[in-house]
Formats: C-alpha cells, structure tokens, sequence
C-alpha cells in the first residue's frame, strides 16, 4: 500500500505542476499579446509589435524559465467584430490592428517540453501544452470618475493641492489618448456625498476629439471640490453614461475611478463593481492616499482593471499616462 500512496503522491505533485505550466503559459501569452497590440497601435510598424512581443514574453517565465518566442509565433492581422458578439481574427489581413501570439511549450517550439518532477520513473516524457491569444486595437468609450470630495483641496505638496495636480494628470491623460488613432469618446462624472454627469459621452455621429478634449478640461476646471465620499454613486452615474444611448455595443467601455480616501458614505462599492462586470465595462482605480485598502483592489480585481496608489503628482500623471496608452488594447481570444 505505501508503493501505492507514493505513486498517488508524485502523479498529484506532477499534475499541481502542470495546472501552474499552463497557467504561466497563458499568462505569458496573453502579455506578450498585448504587448505587442500596444507597440502596433503606437508605431504602425508590425516588426516592432513583434519585436515587443518577443521581449514581454521572455520577461514572463514559466517552469522557472523565462518564457522565449519566435518571430513565427507572433501573427499580424486584423479582428473584427462578428454578428454573435465575438472577435474574429484574419491572420495577414490589412491594415493590422490585432496580434495573436502562439504560445507553446513542446510540441516543435522554441521552448522545450518541461520534465516532470516524479512521472518520468513511471516511463511518462516532458510535459507539452500549447495556447494562444489575440490583442487588438478596439473602439474605446471611457468615463472619468473623479472624487471631488472637500479632502481634495489638501495640499499634495508645498504648492499643489489634490485637485490640481488631478487637473495636470488628466490634461496628460488626454493627450496620451489623443495619440491613438481613434481617441476615446470620453465622458466625466464627479462625485462626493453625491455624483453630476458634467460631461456626457459624446455621440459617434460628427465626432471630433479636439472639442471632446477641450470640453472635458473646460468642465473640470470649473469644478469645486466639497463634500463627503461616497464612489457608489459616481459608478452609478459613470455605468449609465456608457450604457446610454451614445454607447455602442463593440466598443471597450472603461471607467476610471479615482479617490483620496476611504467611502464614508453610502453603500459598499463593490456591489456596483459586479454590475459593472456583468455589462463588461472594466473599471481602473487610482488612489491618491498612502494605505493600500482593499476597496479599489477588490474593484479592479472584479472587472480586469489595474490598480495604482500614488502619493505624489509624478506618481499620479504616471498612473494616468499608463492607462491612456493602454485604452485601445484589449484581449479578444
């Protein structure tokens, strides 16, 4: 009976091992993916969206190793919206908006079959398994969800309040996003004990994105902050204005939500981050505060945002630079 539980044992040990392979299999697949959407999107050239795909893969690793890829598993083409809803991918179809990445581990890649710890004494070879992923450049509605609560009139610095360095990280936003070739109708909403829309999602008919960029800046410095916390009611608002008439069905719908606290009033947020996943809309959460709580990690967890703390302007306009180069770019299979 001990042979027997020892066998049990390994053939447990080796299959954990295989779930954790082809769990940084496709982890690194999907980086490398879009890593390399995100260089086609800023350069037009597809050797360097290769090339991007390439080095993100093997900063990735897995069975220890970092992960390596080839040109040849690295795809141009173009996606598509299909009638059902999905994403179909045309390999060399033109103009590229789309990477696939082919990621294998065996099976005749450049990176070879693992061994398993205990099953080769059972007379069982290295472990192969193979995936894959599809970037693209999609149509992109975003809502900027901003707290305006009274606690954003503290000075950042010696001479920047909150609410002013948040004005210089969103005009950088706003320029990043002004650089991709279809820049995002965006919309604002500001919260505190209660949410206003301030400036509704642009039309897709007779769209410009200059007057969109400049109503928004307009708009929100305008703006005085006062009030309590209360996020639950800017995603409220923030969820409507995409879902409303001016939203299209294709488009990636993000919202940014941003806070210099904790909620103090009203309910959970975290409620409305489930809604907001059930309508597909990704929400990013940035904290201008030192304590890393777990609201707005639970909510970018939730809809497959990024989460950032930031305790300083620098901080903060990067949060925002990052986030605008990475709108256009999503994971369509």
């Amino acid at each position: 009976m001990m042979i027997v539980f020892l066998i049990a044992a390994a053939i447990t040990v080796d299959f954990a091992y295989m779930q954790l392979v082809r769990t940084e299999l496709r982890t690194s697949t999907d980086a490398a993916a879009k890593a390399g959407a995100e260089s086609l999107a800023r350069t037009q050239d597809g050797n360097a969206a290769i090339a991007a795909a390439i080095a993100v893969a093997r900063a990735n690793k897995v069975g220890q190793k970092p992960y390596t890829i080839t040109s040849g598993d690295v795809l141009l083409g173009r996606v598509v919206p299909q009638s059902n809803g999905a994403w179909g991918f045309s390999q060399g179809a033109t103009p590229f908006n789309a990477v696939r990445v082919n990621g294998r581990v065996g099976q005749g890649g450049s990176f070879q079959a693992l061994p398993l710890l205990f099953s080769s004494n059972l007379g069982h070879g290295p472990f192969s398994t193979h995936t894959f992923a599809t970037a693209g450049q999609a149509e992109v509605e975003v809502c900027l969800c901003l707290d305006r609560s009274g606690s954003m009139t503290e000075w950042i610095s010696r001479t920047t309040t909150r609410w002013q360095a948040l004005n210089s990280a969103i005009s950088i936003f706003l320029t990043e996003a002004g650089r991709v070739a279809t820049p995002p109708r965006t919309a604002l909403v500001t919260w505190s004990s209660s949410a206003s829309l301030d400036f509704a999602l642009p039309s897709p008919v007779g769209y410009f994105w200059d007057s969109n960029k400049s109503s928004v800046q307009t708009t929100l410095s305008r703006i005085s902050p006062n009030g309590m916390t209360n996020p639950s009611s800017g995603l409220d608002i923030a969820m409507n204005t995409l879902l409303g008439t001016n939203g299209r069905g294709y488009s990636n719908k993000v919202i940014i939500l941003l806070t210099d606290g904790e909620a103090n009033t009203g309910p959970d947020a975290r409620t409305r981050a489930a809604t907001a996943k059930n309508n597909k809309i990704q929400v990013h959460c940035i904290r201008m505060i030192p304590q890393r709580t777990s609201l707005l990690d639970d909510i970018a967890n939730t809809t497959g945002g990024d989460s950032y703390t930031t305790t300083d302007t620098a901080g903060l306009e990067t949060a925002f630079r990052e986030i605008a180069r990475n709108l256009p770019i999503a994971l369509v299979e």
